[in-house]
């Protein structure tokens, strides 16, 4: 087979790069900053991060914080064992 060039459809796939892209999924939120991120009043603009981690029990674990703008301080964190809407529920409400 690889002599005459030949391969079965099965193993193309091995041949092509990896792309996670999947075009535009979901709502895209207003840009109300226009990405000028310079706030200087406290506790107008706020910044959010999920982190994943490897903990020692090989588990995923979750750090969210959310993070002023104009102070650059911490204002919450919270940890958890799934990337969901509760992680950061807590600071919304």
């Amino acid at each position: 087979m690889r002599k005459l060039g030949l391969m079965p459809d099965m193993y193309w796939g091995k041949n092509r790069k990896y792309s996670s892209y999947k075009g535009t999924i979901g709502k895209t939120a207003p840009n109300i900053l226009n990405q000028k991120f310079d706030e200087i009043k406290p506790l107008k603009v706020f910044h959010t991060d999920i982190t994943e981690i490897k903990m020692e029990n090989d588990k995923k674990g979750y750090i969210s914080l959310i993070m002023d703008e104009a102070s650059n301080e911490i204002m919450g964190l919270q940890v958890s064992d799934s990337p969901n809407f509760n992680l950061i529920r807590k600071y919304i409400e």
